[in-house]
């Protein structure tokens, strides 16, 4: 479906476990573009981002979702993984 923004999600999972990080990164670009407020898809930004071998920039991707709703647990193990190998202060 070409407007289905689950879709288009899945495929960057599909993506990213098959090592296309850039692909991956590149569809969740377009849709933090068409979907600015979609927390999900900034946390897969985020945790693609790490995967990718960038945890400086993951880690303050990380950021503001978590500011949002701290108590979103099953974002912390991404945010934790990134500031483990961040080698710049947040």
């Amino acid at each position: 479906e070409p407007n289905d923004p689950q879709g288009y999600k899945r495929l960057a999972d599909v993506l990213s476990y098959t090592g296309r990080f850039d692909d991956a990164l590149g569809i969740l670009r377009q849709l933090r573009e068409k979907y600015p407020t979609d927390v999900d898809v900034a946390v897969r930004f985020a945790e693609i981002t790490l995967w990718s071998g960038k945890p400086d920039e993951a880690l303050k991707l990380f950021t503001a979702p978590l500011e949002a709703n701290v108590a979103q647990t099953k974002w912390w193990p991404g945010f934790i993984d990134a500031a483990a190998a961040a080698t710049a202060p947040l």
